[in-house]
């Protein structure tokens, strides 16, 4: 019972169904008092049924539905050996039995290391497109990208990393349309070029390395928050934009360059050099 002042915290806990990716609704939400018409007992032993729930008077609704969105997840399992992947390296991203359900993350799905295993990952081959990367809590091996030329892997929505060990080591491209989120464990970038395409953000004390390579920020507006990192070089590419977060300093050990769009709320260092 409610009484007129009460405030009270409401959430949902939500399953989709297994089926993606996809977008749901969820709610909106209906608070209801009894009418005389409806048996109390019926109403709270039944759970209110579709019929009996129709003669509720509506007291509070919110606003809006909920739009969730699912995303399918792949998850490293390490199946994989030396002696069943292709080319003898159990560790091989392309070999289908280090994921979960025997296949390769596709375009519609999450690549996700967690505590499912433990075991390095090495990508010798471009993966081509997926929805993201997630490094989630309880891994604690090395990803390694070994892609020397082109482009190793293009990330549609998201790359996250809580823990563990990213290391773009080579030159190949990392291109990611999305978000980029660092939090934790070990960020080596490529020596090629990584692109971001809408919010960076670094936060906690993860460990960051630009390994001589450039970051380009490109086709979305979006906030950067660059934390304590320092880049080698940075560039700005798109007609958009972007805006160093309030009391951050974007760092940049090389060359800055300034193709097109603008920045907001920036402090750059002296040292390096400035191209437009």
């Amino acid at each position: 019972k409610l009484d007129a002042g009460d405030t009270v915290h409401l959430e949902y806990t939500s399953r989709a169904p297994p089926i993606s990716p996809e977008f749901y609704l969820l709610g909106p939400l209906e608070l209801k008092s009894q009418f005389d018409e409806c048996n109390t007992e019926n109403c709270l032993l039944l759970g209110a049924r579709r019929a009996e729930w129709s003669k509720l008077k509506t007291t509070w609704s919110e606003p809006r539905a909920w739009q969730v969105a699912s995303d399918a997840v792949v998850t490293w399992d390490g199946g994989g050996t030396d002696g069943t992947c292709a080319g003898g390296n159990g560790n091989a991203w392309n070999c289908t039995l280090n994921w979960s359900g025997d296949a390769l993350p596709t375009s519609a799905d999450v690549a996700t290391f967690n505590a499912t295993s433990v075991k390095n990952a090495n990508i010798t081959a471009a993966i081509g497109t997926i929805s993201g990367i997630e490094i989630a809590t309880g891994y604690t091996g090395i990803i390694t990208n070994q892609v020397n030329s082109g482009t190793a892997v293009t990330i549609s929505t998201s790359f996250s990393q809580v823990t563990g060990t990213f290391d773009g080591g080579a030159t190949a491209n990392i291109d990611n349309n999305g978000t980029f989120s660092l939090t934790g464990g070990t960020f080596t970038s490529t020596s090629g070029t990584f692109l971001v395409g809408t919010t960076f953000t670094i936060s906690g004390a993860p460990t960051f390395t630009h390994n001589s390579g450039t970051f380009t920020f490109d086709t979305s507006a979006a906030t950067i928050t660059p934390s304590t990192a320092t880049f080698y070089k940075v560039s700005f590419t798109s007609a958009v934009a972007k805006t160093i977060a309030d009391s951050q300093t974007l760092t940049v050990a090389n060359t800055l360059t300034l193709t097109d769009g603008s920045i907001a709320q920036t402090t750059i260092p002296a040292g390096g050099s400035i191209a437009a």
